[in-house]
């Protein structure tokens, strides 16, 4: 199906009113879809899609008066390690996935403590373990 961003992607932009009020600069407390994707015309897609929150970002300087922003993940779920190829990806890159993988794991786990979620527990876990060098 389509995703909620697709959804709205199209949607403002098929409206007027819309790209009035959704095509703005974006501030602390919108919500946004990432969708990047891979297509081959005629055969198959694939797109990884996560819910994120525009927050306040918390800078070591200060640069033209005002505020910078980041984003925040609302969908905390591991990214499908066999579809990495490591040998694409930078050291930065490395760095950033590990972190959402640690993040994932810290905000879960703690709900997965009773017998009947052992296996997801330990999927998790799995799932979620720094890709290694």
């Amino acid at each position: 199906g389509i995703g909620g961003g697709t959804v709205l992607g199209s949607t403002i932009m098929g409206n007027e009113r819309m790209k009035r009020v959704y095509l703005q600069p974006l501030k602390a407390g919108n919500y946004v879809s990432n969708e990047p994707g891979c297509y081959k015309d005629g055969d198959f897609g694939i797109r990884i899609e996560s819910d994120l929150v525009v927050i306040p970002a918390q800078t070591q300087y200060q640069m033209g008066g005002r505020d910078w922003l980041t984003f925040d993940y609302l969908t905390l779920v591991p990214m499908c390690r066999v579809l990495i190829d490591t040998a694409l990806i930078s050291p930065d890159e490395r760095l950033w996935l590990d972190g959402y993988h640690e993040k994932v794991w810290k905000s879960l786990e703690g709900a997965l403590t009773s017998p009947e979620h052992t296996r997801t527990r330990e999927w998790l876990r799995r799932a979620t373990q720094p890709l290694g060098l």
